[in-house]
């Protein structure tokens, strides 16, 4: 009897145990799927930056970049942000 009763305890908390688990698989699933998403919405961000680096006159070249010991003068013009920009960039992360 006392086996029996041994058993049904191990069965009862097996279940409890069992049922923790799945609940953390599924909170677990759930951070995974944020995380990719943040990272696809990450990489259109670089991917966005990058573009608009290297599409402004003036802006920063790779094929600038050396490892010379002369020192060089930074480029004019610059990047300005614009409301247009913002807007864009803004889209680009939604979509």
């Amino acid at each position: 009897m006392r086996e029996a009763v041994s058993q049904l305890k191990e069965s009862e908390l097996a279940k409890v145990e069992l049922s923790d688990l799945k609940t953390i698989n599924s909170q677990l699933k759930t951070k995974l799927a944020e995380a990719q998403e943040s990272l696809k919405s990450n990489d259109n961000l670089i991917a966005y930056l990058n573009k608009q680096l290297n599409e402004k006159p003036g802006g920063f070249s790779t094929t600038n970049v050396g490892f010379s010991s002369t020192v060089s003068k930074p480029p004019t013009g610059g990047f300005k942000p614009s409301f247009n920009s913002i807007e864009s960039l803004s889209k680009t992360i939604q979509s």
